[in-house]
C-alpha cells in the first residue's frame, strides 16, 4: 500500500503542470483575434458614404388595398419605392428599401400591410436613396 501512495504523487504534480501550460497557449490564441478585428474595423472605415440629404416621411399605404389580398404586399413595397424616388428625385431603381421596412410591412401578414408606415430616406453621392425604418 504504501508503494501505490507514493507512485500516486508524481501523477498529481503532473496534472498541476499541464492546466498552467494550457492556459498560456489560450492566451496566445486570444492576443491574435484581436489583431483581425483591428483590421476588419478598419477596412470598414473607407468605404464610408456621403450622405447629402437626408429626411422623414410617413408614406401613406391605404392604396394597398385596392389589389386583391394577396398581392397587397407587393402593392405596398411598389408604393414605398415609388415614393422614396419621387420625394428623393431619382429613379426607382436606385431605391434601396431595407430589411427593417420589409419585416414592418409584412409584420401582420403579406394581405394586411399596414396603412402608413413612417420612413427616414437618404441619398448618397451617386444618387442612390436608403429606406429605413424610422
Amino acid at each position: 500500500m504504501s508503494e501505490e501512495k507514493i507512485e500516486d504523487k508524481p501523477a498529481v504534480t503532473e496534472v498541476k503542470t499541464e492546466p498552467a501550460e494550457k492556459t498560456e497557449v489560450k492566451e496566445e490564441i486570444k492576443k491574435e483575434p484581436v489583431k483581425e478585428v483591428e483590421k476588419k474595423e478598419s477596412a470598414s472605415e473607407k468605404p464610408k458614404e456621403e450622405i447629402i440629404l437626408k429626411r422623414s416621411y410617413i408614406i401613406p399605404l391605404v392604396k394597398a388595398y385596392e389589389k386583391p389580398k394577396t398581392a397587397r404586399n407587393k402593392r405596398a413595397m411598389n408604393i414605398i419605392r415609388a415614393f422614396a424616388a419621387r420625394h428623393m428625385k431619382t429613379k426607382e431603381e436606385n431605391v434601396k428599401i431595407g430589411v427593417k421596412v420589409s419585416e414592418a410591412v409584412n409584420a401582420r401578414g403579406l394581405r394586411k400591410p399596414p396603412k402608413k408606415i413612417k420612413v427616414t430616406l437618404s441619398k448618397n453621392k451617386e444618387g442612390v436613396v436608403k429606406c429605413d425604418l424610422e
